[in-house]
């Protein structure tokens, strides 16, 4: 008898574990800035995230770039990011540019796109000409 519960068990989690989405590999832009997307699996819904924008040098307008890394764990395909803004100085009044933490948006929509939104205080890790604001495609996209 216990067999058979253990069986019944066992084959009502292979749907559900066959439905879990992997999010993980490399994203990158295809338009605009160029920003570059990481995800590594380190355990069910949640991933390590490396994050970098670059904006390229055109004539004299300089150009910028920079990186941010964090813990994301996905929920409903939404994650939020949160980094602790090295740059952040408690004397000084909150604001854009002095928040306590750097906040990005990441939406997955479908398996292989995700729209990137700064929610603010990143400047630090970018500068001031760049952003982690855009979409990113999977790299597997298209396969």
């Amino acid at each position: 008898m216990r067999k058979i519960h253990l069986l019944t068990l066992s084959l009502l989690l292979i749907p559900a574990l066959a439905h879990a989405q992997d999010y993980q590999g490399l994203y990158t832009s295809e338009t605009g800035q160029s920003l570059q997307l990481s995800l590594s699996s380190t355990g069910p819904d949640s991933y390590d995230l490396d994050l970098s924008t670059t904006v390229a040098m055109v004539g004299n307008q300089p150009g910028c770039g920079g990186g941010i890394s964090g813990p994301i764990t996905i929920t409903d395909n939404q994650a939020l990011l949160q980094v602790e803004n090295e740059g952040y100085d408690p004397a000084s009044p909150i604001s854009l540019s002095n928040a306590k933490l750097c906040e990005i948006s990441l939406s997955f929509d479908g398996e292989y796109t995700v729209q990137l939104e700064e929610l603010g205080g990143c400047g630090y890790y970018h500068g001031a000409a760049c952003s982690f604001t855009g979409t990113v495609i999977h790299d597997a996209a298209g396969l």
